[in-house]
C-alpha cells in the first residue's frame, strides 16, 4: 500500500491472526534486553519489568540467548528480534511516513499506559464514555495506583485531546478508586459549540475506571504466572463480576441505573438537558469531585487491601487458609 492504494496486485495474506495482536501486544523484549544489560538502571516501565524477580527465576539471559537464536536462525539484525515488524499499509498517508515501508510495533503500555484508551479518544470517534479496566500491577503485590490513568491524562493534554482530569496516586489509593468503581468526568466543563444544525457540545468522555482488586477473592496474580486451573479462573471471572455489579447491586441498589446514567451522559450533555436527580446522586457517590487528598505518599498505610465482601480476611490467609497451597487438591 501507498498512500491508501495498492501499489501491485499481490495480495498478502495471513494477518488476519488474533496470534499476531495477541504477541505484538504482550511484545516488551526491547525493554526487556535494555534491563538486562543495564542490569536494572535503564528501560523500566509499568508493566511486566519485574527485573528482580526474573533474575530469581534465571529468565534475563534467557531472553538474551532467545534474541540470538531468533536473530541466527532467520537471520534477523537485533532490531528484528526485538520488536513487531510489520508492512506498513499507512506508507504514503502523510509527510511523516513517507518513507516508512515497515512499523516497528511493541507494547504500548511501554508508553506508561497499559490500557488501550488512545485510539478511542481520537475526535473522529466521538466517544462519550469508556470503561477502563487496569490489571497494570504497578506497586506492591501487584496492585494499582491509577498511575496509568494519569499517564493518559497527561498524554492526551498535551496532545490536546479531551479527557478526564485525573487524581494524584495517592487519591486513588487513599480514596479507594483503586477497589471500587469509580467514574471519573461528571463534572467537566463542556464547551458550547454551535453548528448549523443544533447546538452540540465538545464533550470530555466520561470514564468508568475499574482497578483489579480483591472483592470477593484476591487475583492479583502476576504475568509471569503462565498457567491457571479452572478454578482460578472461575475466581478470577466472578470476582470480576462482583465489581462490575457492585455485588450484583447489593453494594448500592441504585448502580444499574448509574451504568445507565453514564451510558447517556454524553448525549444528555450534547442535548442541552439538564440530568436526573438519580444520576447526579450516582455521581456524588461514585464520581471523583476533583478535589485530591492532603495525604503524602508517605503519610499513606502501606497498600495490603483485605476482600471487600469479606472485610479483615487477608491475602496470606487467604493464599495459606482459604485457595492455597497450588495445585488445589
Amino acid at each position: 500500500m501507498f498512500n491508501g492504494s495498492a501499489i501491485n496486485d499481490t495480495c498478502v495474506v495471513g494477518f488476519d491472526q488474533v496470534g499476531f495482536a495477541m504477541g505484538t501486544s504482550a511484545s516488551a523484549d526491547n525493554i526487556w534486553t535494555l534491563q538486562s544489560i543495564s542490569n536494572g538502571t535503564e528501560g523500566g516501565f509499568a508493566k511486566r519489568s519485574s527485573l528482580a524477580k526474573r533474575q530469581a527465576q534465571g529468565t534475563t539471559d534467557a531472553i538474551l540467548d532467545l534474541n540470538s537464536i531468533f536473530g541466527s536462525t532467520f537471520n534477523l539484525s537485533l532490531n528484528d528480534t526485538l520488536y513487531g515488524v510489520y508492512p506498513n499499509p499507512f506508507q504514503g498517508y502523510n509527510n511523516s511516513m513517507i518513507s516508512e515501508s515497515e512499523l516497528i510495533i511493541v507494547d504500548g503500555s511501554e508508553t506508561g499506559q497499559t490500557i488501550p484508551l488512545w485510539p478511542a479518544l481520537q475526535p473522529a470517534r466521538a466517544v462519550d464514555f469508556i470503561i477502563a479496566y487496569d490489571g497494570s500491577g504497578e506497586i506492591p503485590a501487584l496492585w494499582q495506583n491509577g498511575t496509568n490513568m494519569i499517564d493518559t491524562y497527561n498524554a492526551a493534554t498535551a496532545a490536546g485531546l479531551k479527557f478526564p482530569k485525573m487524581p494524584t496516586a495517592e487519591s486513588f489509593i487513599d480514596f479507594q478508586f483503586n477497589e471500587l468503581p469509580t467514574f471519573f468526568g461528571c463534572y467537566e466543563d463542556d464547551v458550547p459549540l454551535v453548528t448549523s444544525h443544533s447546538l452540540e457540545r465538545d464533550l470530555t468522555v466520561q470514564v468508568l475506571y475499574l482497578s483489579n482488586s480483591p472483592w470477593n477473592a484476591y487475583t492479583n496474580f502476576s504475568f509471569l504466572q503462565n498457567t491457571f486451573y479452572p478454578e482460578q479462573l472461575d475466581i478470577i471471572f466472578d470476582n470480576s463480576f462482583q465489581q462490575l455489579t457492585y455485588i450484583n447491586a447489593t453494594g448500592d441498589p441504585e448502580w444499574p441505573a448509574c451504568l445507565a446514567c453514564a451510558l447517556i451522559h454524553g448525549s444528555v450533555k450534547k442535548m442541552g438537558m439538564n440530568e436526573t436527580a438519580q444520576c447526579q446522586g450516582c455521581w456524588e457517590r461514585h464520581c471523583w469531585n476533583g478535589v485530591d487528598t492532603n495525604k503524602t505518599a508517605a503519610e499513606l498505610t502501606p497498600f495490603e487491601p483485605s476482600l471487600l465482601m469479606v472485610p479483615g480476611l487477608n491475602y496470606s490467609y487467604w493464599n495459606s487458609s482459604i485457595w492455597g497451597p497450588y495445585p488445589p487438591p
